[in-house]
């Protein structure tokens, strides 16, 4: 799970837009995107309207996985067009798919 550190402490997405309507986020967070949601469960639960839009490349398994995660919440999902090589990875630990889907976009309405 995502932990924010705020002041020497931590915190998730939920603790920290308990009292807030959240209707958009945003995130490349160098593969963390499923600890994101992990610590957002509460508020993309809850939360409607809501969008989100996530980076899918950062590892070989992100875009279906964020898929699962997000549909399982009840969010109606796309890809963005196109796909892209994350030459990031070690040669050796490069995995298939090489080719990877760089963005998937959820909305619950």
């Amino acid at each position: 799970m995502l932990q924010i550190y705020m002041g020497g402490g931590k915190i998730t997405l939920d603790k920290f837009f308990e009292q807030k309507n959240i209707d958009f986020i945003k995130a490349d967070i160098e593969g963390a995107e499923n600890q994101l949601l992990k610590g957002a469960k509460v508020m993309l639960s809850r939360q409607t309207p809501i969008k989100v839009a996530l980076c899918t490349y950062h590892r070989h398994s992100d875009a279906a996985v964020l898929n699962q995660m997000l549909s399982e919440k009840g969010f109606h999902t796309e890809f963005s067009k196109g796909y892209m090589i994350f030459f990031y990875e070690m040669y050796d630990k490069l995995k298939p798919p090489y080719l990877r889907k760089g963005l998937i976009r959820g909305v619950k309405r």
